[in-house]
């Protein structure tokens, strides 16, 4: 059986993804094809392989046995029914976001998790995972984080994420030592965020069923600074603690200064030419479907904010108001 991974990453429109891909269940199934989401991974089926490195016991590991004993006897049950392709999607494989801010580091024990998965699923699935400018992405982290009842950030916690020094290469890296035999398949967040369609046209099959959409509604998308204070006041925080730092688009929160940005700017770019230039061999980028021929992020290093979006087809820029969200 052929067994495709979605390791995220969070906030790369995962659950747009999802929510595309399962409404299209049946005719999947009908193809030879069973998805895994969020409701069944976290319905139990993961229970004790989604884990922090520093929590993993004893009994951590014989819960992630069972589950892995769990997961082979249902691959089997699949088989059996002619099931010839297992898509699996759950971004906290790599890890979650409490924990990236509470390290202040961009999936932080991603080889480790990544690997205890390898242990159940093998060592040459093919590997889907998404990157994204991170002047929208660690924006949309926190904004997250905040929606959820987490205090807003302070300024060290700001500056902190703009110097951790992990970056998307790295995580490719952990990705491919913890799978050696992969094939990983990176897409950017600004050519294909909401275009489910078209991510899984990358995976070589011409079998998918029509109406998957390319723009299919935008699922679990940031709130706005309005949504994020009253969410604060909810959790019993400052809701004037939320400050806006920087210049931006409508009314979606900016947390990072322009100087801060344009850091977080120029990272992505690095990564971008890695990711351009090969990979070291170790994935293939796909930057924008065939159909759609906006430049992500040409001119990532010399923009500033308020000007840090995703390039329209007629060669303009939107603004964070379009980078920002998902």
């Amino acid at each position: 059986m052929d067994v495709i991974l979605h390791v995220g990453a969070h906030r790369t429109a995962t659950t747009t993804f999802q929510r595309a891909i399962a409404r299209h269940g049946p005719a999947l199934g009908a193809q030879g094809t069973e998805f895994w989401g969020p409701g069944r991974t976290r319905s139990g089926l993961f229970a004790g392989l989604i884990r922090r490195k520093e929590d993993v016991t004893d009994e951590i590991r014989r819960q992630g046995a069972r589950s892995a004993g769990r997961i082979a006897i249902e691959m089997q049950r699949l088989a059996h029914r002619g099931i010839r392709r297992l898509l699996v999607s759950e971004e906290n494989m790599a890890g979650a976001m409490p924990h990236m801010l509470s390290r202040a580091s961009l999936y932080p024990d991603a080889e480790f998790r990544l690997t205890r998965f390898a242990e159940v699923f093998g060592t040459s699935p093919t590997i889907l995972l998404s990157v994204r400018d991170y002047r929208g992405w660690w924006p949309s982290v926190l904004a997250h984080a905040v929606a959820q009842g987490r205090p807003a950030p302070g300024p060290d916690l700001v500056e902190r994420l703009v110097r951790q020094p992990r970056r998307w290469r790295h995580l490719v890296q952990d990705v491919a030592r913890a799978f050696p035999g992969a094939v990983i398949d990176v897409t950017s967040f600004e050519g294909y965020g909401h275009r489910p369609g078209a991510r899984l046209a990358l995976l070589g099959s011409r079998t998918w069923p029509p109406g998957l959409g390319e723009r299919p509604g935008q699922h679990n998308r940031s709130g706005d600074l309005a949504a994020l204070r009253t969410a604060l006041a909810r959790a019993g925080h400052a809701s004037d603690s939320l400050v806006q730092k920087a210049p931006s688009a409508g009314t979606l929160w900016q947390p990072f200064t322009p100087a801060q940005l344009d850091g977080l700017g120029a990272s992505y770019l690095e990564d971008l030419r890695w990711l351009r230039n090969g990979a070291d061999g170790l994935a293939r980028f796909h930057e924008a479907p065939a159909t759609d021929r906006r430049g992500p992020l040409r001119a990532a290093a010399g923009s500033r904010a308020g000007q840090t979006g995703e390039h329209r087809d007629d060669g303009t820029k939107e603004g964070l108001a379009q980078a920002g969200r998902g």
